[in-house]
């Protein structure tokens, strides 16, 4: 629409030079503008460092992101080394934890955040995948975390169970709020070497 405003005022030569170029900086930070929020979307999609670094990488990064972005102090551990994930896996863990972490944003009032990220093995001998993501803030509502009115928290439920396993979601007012996601680790288990 910009373009078209200048396009029509330079053909009738009505408007200041001045004008012009004003209208021609907000063109160009719209676009500067247009492009970091492509590049934004393109990382939530599917952030490179997944495919580049994988998981581990990409939550220590997710985990730095939100700190920088909210002020909110955010730690995250990992016992996984170098275990190999399948592409769906790390896709859906990555939002698991981007959705833990926008709620937390925008509902806990949190000061500080725990994010983990476990490989373990059962009692029956099956390893898991266990994803925690807990902060010290108000404290889910059973209703609101059972309740169908939390789209991201049913996208969560349902990442987790079409990977074969399930989400728990709790809270108890003013001591924080707790989401774990399990899932059977159908990946492959590599020793990590010191450097």
């Amino acid at each position: 629409m910009d373009v078209a405003w200048i396009a029509r005022h330079v053909e009738s030569g009505n408007l200041p030079r001045e004008a012009l170029l004003e209208k021609a900086k907000t063109i160009s930070n719209t676009s500067d503008e247009l492009i970091a929020a492509t590049r934004r979307i393109s990382a939530d999609l599917r952030p490179g460092v997944l495919d580049a670094f994988g998981l581990v990488a990409a939550f220590e990064w997710q985990v730095q992101d939100f700190s920088e972005r909210t002020g909110t102090r955010c730690d995250f551990t990992s016992n996984i080394g170098l275990a190999k994930l399948d592409r769906d896996t790390s896709t859906a863990l990555f939002r698991v934890l981007q959705e833990g972490l926008t709620n937390v944003a925008r509902h806990a009032n949190a000061t500080h955040v725990d994010v983990k990220l476990e490989l373990y093995t059962r009692d029956d001998g099956g390893d898991e995948l266990r994803l925690e993501v807990r902060d010290d803030g108000r404290g889910v509502t059973p209703e609101h975390a059972n309740g169908a009115h939390s789209l991201g928290l049913l996208g969560v439920r349902e990442r987790a169970r079409r990977l074969g396993g399930f989400a728990v979601i709790t809270g108890e007012p003013g001591k924080g709020t707790l989401l774990r996601v399990s899932i059977p680790f159908r990946g492959k288990k590599t020793e990590q070497r010191a450097p």
